[in-house]
């Protein structure tokens, strides 16, 4: 995933994906990423998607109090082959 973001406090990527009964569940997370006060690009690979995942939602969080703005958030399938 790839996307832009500006942040007055440390941000992270965040994934979640749906279960075989609809529930979402925590997937993974990206290192802090640093402040910044202009937009700023960034991009993950997340690991492997769980056996039985329905669907995926990734975003930015905040671990304290602060403000992010993201945009152009992209998601790309890569199948890597041993």
């Amino acid at each position: 995933m790839s996307g832009w973001y500006k942040a007055t406090a440390a941000t992270r990527l965040k994934a979640y994906y749906r279960d075989g009964s609809g529930a979402w569940q925590f997937w993974a997370q990206r290192p802090l990423l640093p402040t910044r006060s202009s937009y700023g690009f960034t991009e993950w690979s997340t690991p492997a998607a769980p056996s039985g995942a329905t669907a995926i939602s990734v975003g930015l969080s905040l671990d304290r109090v602060g403000t992010t703005t993201m945009d152009d958030f992209a998601l790309s399938d890569v199948s890597l082959t041993p």
